[in-house]
């Protein structure tokens, strides 16, 4: 398979303790005065070192792999194919048009600046983008866990339409955000911690204990014959994977192998891939996805390929020159599938995830 972009989400619940001496109801904001004190808290965490060092880390991690890494400038906030600048927004507005229930009307995400790196890895040179946001749960009555995200964007620094990344090179990339997750979680984790107390004027006590759930969302898309086989067999011909085995459709197996190689890549090999664990994209007009997915007592595992209608026959018939004007780094962000599904099923498997652990 030939791979444009790669996305991973990773999360860590968070609850603050606030003190007994503090109303919770002077902190259910909702409105403007959630929006207020977010935005507040939000600013807070941008201007904190340890959220400065957590980048930092993430740096530290991608010099570690190619010593010629090099940090380059975010897009401006008015750019079309995204924002590098702190921003607060309604989960809604984070799905593409999405017609789904969002957890709350009022819930909101902060996404902080964004960091850009380019560098080279699985014989590939990539723009690696990183960015953190965070939920307004604590302010909205600490009823549920706050969500503490990073978000980590690849894609190829080389638009050239005949030489696409492979799945050795997407592995290494995979293999470098989830060491840099490793390496900003605390990070995060302590800037909210010092932000929140200083947002409720001291509302809570001791640290904002992150819990040990974890959720990672990862989604990849690209031009592959027998991924586009898989996806027709399961959409249009009502086939699951356990028949589409059984079946003389050879080229939709391919896609199937090469979707368990992809699994098994995320979440080990002794990952099961069966009809229940499998499901398909919906929620967003004109994206396909096939979805796994794994709940354990810790830990909640997602990951999938995903696709724009009409995307593979769009390139197929351009030249090589339109499809490097088609491949230059924020076209491919701006047309990704990806991007906003992996939006919308961070916001509804964390909730699922809540909902199994009783954390909601």
């Amino acid at each position: 398979m030939n791979f444009d972009f790669a996305i991973s989400r990773i999360a860590t619940f968070a609850r603050p303790d606030f003190c007994k001496s503090v109303s919770i109801e002077d902190y259910t904001l909702s409105g403007s005065s959630l929006f207020k004190k977010f935005h507040e808290q939000a600013q807070h965490i941008a201007a904190n070192n340890l959220f400065k060092n957590a980048n930092d880390a993430a740096w530290e991690i991608a010099r570690g792999f190619d010593s010629k890494a090099t940090r380059k400038k975010c897009t401006k906030p008015d750019s079309p194919d995204g924002i590098g600048e702190l921003a607060i927004l309604n989960l809604a507005e984070e799905f593409g048009g999405a017609s789904t229930e969002v957890q709350g009307s009022d819930t909101l995400v902060a996404r902080m600046p964004s960091e850009r790196i380019q560098l080279a890895v699985g014989g590939v040179d990539w723009i690696l983008r990183t960015r953190a946001h965070f939920t307004s749960c604590a302010l909205e009555g600490n009823k549920r866990p706050t969500k503490l995200w990073w978000t980590y964007e690849g894609i190829p620094a080389d638009n050239d339409p005949n030489a696409r990344p492979h799945r050795e090179a997407v592995s290494a990339l995979l293999t470098v955000a989830n060491k840099m997750e490793d390496a900003v979680r605390d990070g995060l984790t302590e800037a909210f911690e010092e932000s929140f107390v200083t947002v409720t004027a001291g509302g809570t006590k001791g640290k904002v204990s992150p819990d040990k759930n974890r959720l990672n969302i990862t989604i990849t898309e690209g031009l592959d014959d027998g991924v586009d086989a898989l996806l027709d067999a399961l959409y249009f011909d009502d086939k699951t994977p356990s028949k589409i085995v059984q079946s003389d459709l050879e080229l939709a197996r391919r896609g199937l192998d090469t979707f368990e190689w992809f699994v098994h890549r995320v979440a080990g090999t002794d990952a099961k891939i069966d009809d229940a664990s499998v499901s398909l994209a919906e929620g967003i007009p004109k994206v396909k996805g096939i979805l796994w997915h794994r709940t354990d007592k810790s830990s909640h595992l997602v990951a999938g390929f995903a696709r724009k209608a009409g995307a593979r026959i769009g390139l197929r018939f351009m030249s090589d020159e339109e499809r490097r004007e088609e491949l230059v780094e924020q076209q491919v962000r701006m047309r990704s599938a990806a991007r906003p599904w992996s939006a919308l099923l961070a916001n509804n498997e964390a909730i699922k995830f809540e909902q199994s652990l009783g954390l909601n």
